[in-house]
């Protein structure tokens, strides 16, 4: 019973958080972020830690439904003269936030005032930077897409952006797992090969994809035969929430797999425009606010006290690199030049799948001691990107002109 407590808690005080940044004209989720950091076990002590344990199926449910979200923005006849600046951008900011950072904390790492890092040397600050290169391409599409969401946004820029953050935590997964398995080949450790290298990261992603295009054409099927909206809720939410569920149990990317199927019933079946607007219209900013005052309340500033400095040099090496990278990717493949301008700024937002890679680290068997402090860096740059970087976005989105109307 407490949980309902805590629930009817955060909706009411998450209410009250929108209204207020509506009135000093900030994005929503930055009152969420900001009155979830504040109700937390590591500030006020308001929200009991158990009650974080607890509500994580709702951080699941609202990660499958936004990834889903996502997946449904891309309807083929609006991206297909999009594809060559998505998919340019999209490399060209994720490759180079990875060497902007790898490169910038290899050099600078000695130089910072940390007893942790002063005790290890070059091999050690080399497998810091590495990893947490590997992990810089990640963007949150959660952050984003609310953003997007509240301030109408539309155009080249939007489209673009929504395409790459949908894109780039898979090329986040790719880099880390190479660079774990060049260490462990390095060390002597694990099979030779590119192959072996590749393949894991590439199944994975490919397998994802595969079952949540096969889930969308089913249910593309299915749901040509239902007449009323609330069977069509009940049909694609239990549809969603399994497939979310199944591939996550076998290891596989439960985000890309719900991006897939929203995919696939938005191009595939007319039904999918009464499917999407319900959840926008009713659902979506419930989701909004308990995720992400829940994920505001997950910040620990203990963490944040002993590893700012280095956090703070992650988060401005990272969006030095998207920006470079995404004008880079946009200028070579001849994109608008809102895109040039304005989208390296627009992709600051960083947490799940960021966090997610970290904690892989750390729970493996050789690098628990690395794991441990790059865990504690990103979770310290999550703060500080989930609640500059819709600030950014927002302005990103003004300045391009895109923003139509807020909600």
């Amino acid at each position: 019973m407490d949980i309902l407590f805590w629930i009817g808690l955060l909706l009411i005080v998450g209410y009250g958080a929108g209204r207020l940044s509506d009135r000093f004209h900030l994005p929503k989720i930055s009152g969420y972020i900001l009155i979830g950091i504040l109700m937390s076990p590591s500030v006020t002590h308001i929200l009991p830690e158990i009650f974080l344990v607890e509500s994580e199926p709702i951080i699941h449910f609202a990660l499958a439904v936004i990834a889903f979200l996502i997946g449904g923005s891309f309807r083929y006849e609006k991206v297909k003269k999009l594809e060559k600046t998505i998919f340019g951008v999209m490399l060209g900011e994720s490759e180079t936030a990875f060497f902007v950072v790898a490169a910038g904390m290899f050099l600078l790492l000695p130089h910072i005032g940390s007893e942790y890092l002063q005790l290890a040397g070059w091999k050690h600050h080399l497998l810091v930077a590495l990893f947490l290169g590997s992990i810089s391409a990640a963007t949150a599409p959660a952050a984003v897409l609310a953003v997007v969401h509240q301030y109408r946004a539309n155009g080249p820029l939007t489209t673009t952006l929504l395409g790459v953050v949908a894109t780039d935590d898979a090329i986040a997964l790719i880099n880390y797992s190479l660079v774990l398995s060049v260490v462990a080949l390095l060390h002597g450790e694990g099979e030779s090969g590119i192959a072996a290298v590749l393949l894991p990261p590439v199944a994975t992603i490919a397998l994802s994809l595969l079952l949540g295009v096969v889930a969308g054409w089913l249910q593309a099927w299915h749901v040509e035969r239902i007449n009323k909206e609330s069977n069509l809720m009940i049909s694609t939410f239990g549809v969603l929430l399994l497939i979310y569920a199944g591939v996550e149990y076998f290891g596989l990317n439960g985000l890309l797999t719900c991006m897939a199927f929203g995919f696939l019933l938005a191009n595939k079946t007319g039904k999918s425009d009464e499917i999407f607007r319900i959840i926008q219209e009713h659902f979506e900013e419930l989701i909004f606010v308990l995720f992400f005052i829940i994920s505001g309340a997950t910040v620990k500033l203990e963490v944040l006290a002993t590893v700012w400095h280095v956090a703070l040099l992650y988060v401005v090496l990272r969006i030095a690199g998207k920006a470079v990278g995404s004008w880079l990717g946009a200028t070579l493949t001849g994109s608008e030049p809102v895109v040039r301008r304005y989208m390296g700024m627009a992709l600051m937002p960083q947490a799940g799948v960021a966090i997610g890679l970290a904690l892989m680290l750390y729970h493996h068997p050789e690098f628990g001691g690395t794991g441990l402090f790059v865990l504690n860096t990103i979770i310290a740059a999550t703060a500080i990107n989930e609640i500059v970087g819709p600030l950014l976005l927002k302005y990103a989105l003004v300045q391009s002109g895109e923003v139509k109307e807020a909600s």
